[in-house]
Parts: C-alpha cells; structure tokens; sequence
C-alpha cells in the first residue's frame, strides 16, 4: 500500500485500534504480509511469520502472538493484524476497522495457533 496522508480514515481508524509504536512497525511490515489466500471474503496470511486469518463472512480476525492475546480483549491490534489490513483492499479494510471501533460491534478478535507456514 502507498504512503497515504496521517488524516487518513484507514489510518484514523487504525489509531482508534492500536498504538502510534506498533501502527508504525505494522506500516514497515505491510509490504512483506505473505497471501496463502487472498478474498474475497477470506485472507490467509503470514505477517512477520505470524498467522493471521480475516474472515469477512464470519466478522472474525484470528491470530496468535503473544501482544494480540492481551490486545484483543481490548477490540485492539497487534502489529500483525495491523498489518494485514494494509497489506489487503482499503475498502475491505475500512468495513472491518468500522466495525471493530464501534462500541458492540459483530466483529471478533480470536486467539489461534502462532507461527507461519511450513512449505
């Protein structure tokens, strides 16, 4: 993804779901994400070796390291997920950061199994 403008509504919302510190690791990261699947309505990912999994059907992100596990109680973000969702479409992005940051929102943020995948 492009550099895009601080005033961005991605990188608004973005702001609203994680810190400035990993908002930016997640930025440098966004280019080397590694599709298994890509959409349209399922990703399938490796960010930093990390598995992460965007299902829009279902409202469901899940991933596994250790900063999610504490973040996603709090609806929030981890660098990997962060990641992804500027790693993938803008528009697909956007529906999910729209219904993570609204108070009783559909989507869900779920633990699963760490590390990357084995060729």
């Amino acid at each position: 993804m492009g550099d895009a403008p601080e005033s961005d509504e991605l990188f608004d919302l973005l702001a609203l779901c994680t810190e400035a510190k990993r908002l930016g690791r997640a930025r440098r990261e966004a280019g080397k994400v590694q599709f298994l699947t890509a959409g349209p309505d399922l990703w399938i990912a490796a960010a930093s070796a990390y598995n992460v999994v965007l299902d829009t059907s279902a409202k469901r992100v899940q991933h596994g390291c250790r900063d999610f596990l504490g973040q996603a109680r709090e609806r929030r973000l981890c660098k990997h997920v962060a990641a992804l969702l500027l790693a993938i479409d803008r528009d697909v992005a956007l529906e999910v950061l729209r219904g993570l940051t609204v108070p009783y929102g559909e989507w869900h943020l779920e633990v699963i199994a760490a590390r990357g995948f084995k060729n």
